[in-house]
């Protein structure tokens, strides 16, 4: 999907991880429980390209390293949550980690839009350390 229409569907699709995961676990139904839970993996997924972008656009030249340090934490991350998705399971039963996942997804989306696309992480980086 490009254009206009394309980027409308990612700002739409990428609100709604957070907000879809939770009526998924509450739904009585599980026809309504996956396709809530269908909505938020489309959501999720439609942020994964405009995340490598931002890498892109923030570091430049430094691109590659940027990149290869968030795949790094996104991969820790899975192994992590792996432990206390099991652990929270165990200990509180089924529904706890899906909300859990919907905190997250939602203190990433505050997180997100506090990114400022023009604003170079490198040349801030390379002017302080010149200065010093």
């Amino acid at each position: 999907m490009c254009g206009a229409d394309g980027r409308w569907l990612r700002r739409q699709a990428s609100r709604s991880p957070g907000a879809a995961i939770v009526p998924s676990v509450l739904a009585d139904s599980p026809v309504a429980g996956l396709a809530c839970l269908t909505l938020a993996m489309a959501g999720l997924e439609l942020t994964v390209p405009v995340a490598w972008a931002l890498c892109l656009e923030l570091a430049g030249d430094f691109s590659g390293s940027v990149t290869g340090v968030m795949n790094t934490f996104g991969n820790l991350g899975g192994s992590i949550s792996l432990v206390v998705i099991g652990y929270l399971s165990t200990r509180f039963g089924w529904n706890v980690p899906f909300i859990v996942c919907s905190m997250f997804c939602g203190v990433a989306a505050v997180l997100a839009r506090r990114v400022d696309p023009n604003r170079s992480a490198v040349g801030e980086f390379q002017a302080a350390s010149l200065k010093s």
